[in-house]
């Protein structure tokens, strides 16, 4: 298959924990799941189920959605209008500018069991990012008594090998974390 360079530059920037965009995570659907807390889309009052129709005037219904993020992304600074559909249907516009968004990719970090001192923490994707954001969370929840932890990797998106080897070697210090072998076998 052939990977398109829109592809390419949107998987760097994932992959680095940063880009510039609106500051959504959304659905195949255009809907929104969440809006990053302090994201100008935030500010805006755009909430989690609102649905985009448009982009900068054009009908969001026919476009793939992998393949028009770029609408969303962009030069930092300049604006995109969107026309929105909240959840009981009503329609409203705003104008959206996009900033530098930091990919977070450790999440819902809470101790699940004061008694034992168990802690959660899910891990969304893997990125330059994470490694700092992993041992962030641990001091945390070091600080409210974690004395064991469910590292939770359901919904990982993936990511770059070493950022992911990276994690795993906060728990396995010393120890093969993983073994690489060409694709002819050898």
């Amino acid at each position: 298959d052939f990977i398109s360079p829109q592809e390419v530059r949107a998987f760097k920037e994932e992959s680095t924990g940063r880009y510039t965009g609106i500051g959504v995570l959304l659905n195949s659907n255009w809907q929104i799941i969440y809006p990053l807390p302090n994201s100008d889309t935030a500010q805006q009052g755009v909430v989690t189920g609102d649905t985009i129709l448009e982009i900068n005037g054009e009908d969001v219904a026919h476009l793939d959605i992998s393949e028009s993020a770029s609408l969303l992304t962009g030069r930092l600074g300049t604006s995109v209008h969107l026309k929105l559909r909240r959840v009981n249907s009503d329609i409203f516009e705003c104008d959206i500018t996009r900033q530098r968004i930091p990919s977070i990719t450790i999440s819902d970090e809470r101790i699940i069991d004061d008694e034992h001192g168990i802690a959660h923490l899910s891990v969304k994707s893997f990125a330059s990012t994470t490694p700092d954001e992993l041992t962030a969370s641990l001091q945390r929840l070091d600080a409210l008594g974690m004395k064991a932890l469910i590292l939770d990797l359901r919904f990982n998106l993936g990511g770059q090998l070493n950022d992911a080897i990276s994690l795993v070697s906060h728990f396995l210090q010393g120890e093969v974390v993983c073994r690489l072998r060409p694709h002819n076998g050898e």
